[in-house]
Formats: structure tokens, sequence, C-alpha cells
């Protein structure tokens, strides 16, 4: 068996009941098959970004097997529309930033879910104790 790294900017498909559309701005993700690894060359970039075609994808494969179907579908059969290079610009820079603020409130989340165990083990231990905490009516 062979392994390589993709390119950074390739876009990856892992075609499982819930197809799940990635791109790897880094090339640094090991795929494992069945994924297909999408490489886009330096001369379509204005027709599609690896943001916006694994956006595009992402939308038009929601499942590879629809339901009752034997065979699942294939990778080419998809259309995704051919949008004109300021259109990819501003689309991609529209993901972007989705991917920015949904980054942020993943940290977030994780620092709390950390701040609740770090409580909730001091808590137990008794390394953490509250003084003079305030008043607090009980929940029904």
């Amino acid at each position: 068996p062979c392994a390589r790294l993709p390119d950074p900017g390739a876009v990856i498909v892992t075609p499982t009941l819930k197809v799940t559309v990635t791109a790897d701005h880094h090339g640094l993700v090991v795929v494992e098959s069945p994924a297909k690894v999408l490489r886009l060359p330096a001369t379509e970039r204005q027709s599609f970004t690896p943001r916006t075609l694994a956006a595009l994808l992402a939308g038009r494969l929601p499942g590879l097997r629809p339901p009752g179907a034997v065979r699942s579908r294939r990778l080419e059969d998809p259309e995704v529309p051919v949008l004109s290079p300021a259109e990819v610009a501003f689309l991609d820079q529209f993901l972007a930033g989705l991917d920015a603020r949904r980054e942020a409130a993943e940290r977030e989340l994780d620092l709390l879910a950390e701040l609740r165990d770090v409580t909730m083990s001091g808590l137990l231990d008794g390394t953490l104790t509250f003084t003079d905490p305030p008043s607090v009516q009980a929940r029904r």
C-alpha cells in the first residue's frame, strides 16, 4: 500500500450514508478509502475554490445512497452551478467568514465544557469551595 498527502486545497469527499465534503486547505489530511480526493488545477481556481466546490458538492450530495436504492450514486453524477469569478470570490469570502465564526463558537463551547469539568472536579475532590456564595432560589 502507498500513501500520499493531498495537495493543499484538495477537496475530500467521504461517500458514506451521509456524505461529508471538506476542503483541506493545508494538505495535511490523511485520506482513507473509500474517500475520494478532488484536486483543483490552478487553471480552474477562478471557477471554483476548494471551499466553494466543497460547499456546492455538500449541497448536492446529501447521501450517496437514496432510500431503497441498491447501488449508491456516483460522485460524477451531481451537477453544480458554474459561477462567475466575482460570484466565486464573494461565495468563498462569505463561506470563510462562516467558517471563522463556527470555529470561534466551537472554541467557546470547548472552553465552557472544560470550565464545567474543572469546576465539578474541584468541587468533588475538595480543591474548590465557594466562599460566601450568593443565595440562589431553588428551581422547581
